[in-house]
């Protein structure tokens, strides 16, 4: 089954004689709008999580963030990650998106380099906004700006020239990486994890583990993890960057590991407590991350199944790590508490 990954890395600099697909365009452009409805999902999903007081400080962040992160990829961006043959950084050459291709072939799939680059674009967008999660209610605007700015710049853009870009020195090396499995959720994960440690738990905080924190809105938080299960199909599926498929497969592993997870972690608050809105919404954002890598080739049969209630419950159940989770929930206080 072939993959976006499986590229031929002279498609980058030498036009393919072909014209694009109009199914496989169109495609594309739905998964990069669903992907920017991600966003303001993200938004609502951390602001409703949040306290009511900080609700407004969280929404800013991230529609200003998207706003910044969008036109750096126009600018610089693009340009650093896709141009040139350098196997560790790229060129000016496409600054601004100067000498894109509009038309024909790009990576060797029938769409153009200009929908692609806009495609992109959000994964660059949404990646840096994840990490307002773990910074939530700690950090003032500018820093969180700043950070935002510089972990693009030093993080981001390298990993996905090396990855992302069939001439980047990891890709040569047969790395392979679906939907962002690495250069988005890997390095935003961990990313979020050491900010969370370097700013320690928010004031407030009791009983080691940030749910005992009020929540500010609820149905606000259900919507945002709405439209994140709805901007998953793109941000799966759209990888695949043609409608064929690839791209059915990844939609039906997605739904049916979000559909698993969510009702597994219900399941699960339902035995300890009583069924919360917040452990179905986590449940679904979790496995939506975990499943985005391999969306392409997990089969849906009953054994996978099997092996997605497993990883569920292994991602939602803290009471083995005991008083060990306790200390974790103080140290790495993350309000967006999946298992990102």
């Amino acid at each position: 089954m072939s993959t976006a990954l499986s590229l031929n890395a002279t498609a980058l600099s030498t036009p393919i004689a072909c014209a694009s697909n109009m199914a496989d365009t169109v495609w594309l452009s739905m998964s990069t709008i669903l992907v920017l409805g991600m966003i303001p999902g993200l938004a609502f999903f951390e602001a409703g999580l949040l306290q009511s007081k900080n609700l407004n400080s969280i929404i800013t962040q991230v529609l200003a963030g998207v706003s910044l992160l969008s036109f750096m990829w126009y600018s610089v961006g693009y340009s650093l990650t896709f141009s040139g043959e350098n196997p560790i950084v790229g060129d000016f050459s496409r600054s601004f998106f100067l000498n894109l291709r509009w038309s024909g072939c790009f990576l060797g799939h029938n769409v153009s380099e200009a929908s692609f680059a806009l495609f992109q674009m959000m994964f660059a967008a949404i990646t840096p906004l994840l990490l307002t999660g773990a910074v939530a209610e700690r950090m003032k605007f500018r820093f969180v700006v700043a950070l935002m700015v510089l972990w693009e710049l030093v993080v981001y853009y390298p990993l996905a020239r090396w990855i992302f870009n069939p001439n980047g020195f990891l890709a040569r090396l047969g790395v392979l990486d679906f939907a962002g499995g690495i250069v988005i959720h890997a390095s935003a994960g961990i990313a979020s994890l050491a900010a969370a440690h370097a700013l320690g738990p928010r004031a407030g905080l009791t009983h080691g583990h940030p749910s005992h924190l009020p929540y500010s809105n609820l149905p606000l938080a259900s919507v945002g993890s709405a439209f994140l299960w709805l901007g998953w199909f793109g941000f799966n599926a759209g990888s695949a960057l043609s409608m064929g498929p690839v791209a059915v497969h990844t939609i039906v592993n997605t739904q049916v590991a979000a559909t698993v997870c969510g009702v597994t972690w219900t399941v699960l608050a339902a035995v300890r407590h009583r069924p919360s809105a917040v452990a179905a919404m986590n449940g679904v954002v979790a496995v939506s991350v975990l499943i985005s890598i391999v969306s392409y080739r997990v089969g849906p049969g009953c054994d996978y199944s099997s092996k997605r209630i497993r990883a569920c419950v292994r991602c939602g159940d803290y009471r083995p790590l005991g008083r060990s989770w306790k200390l974790l929930g103080l140290l790495l206080d993350a309000r967006a508490d999946s298992c990102h």
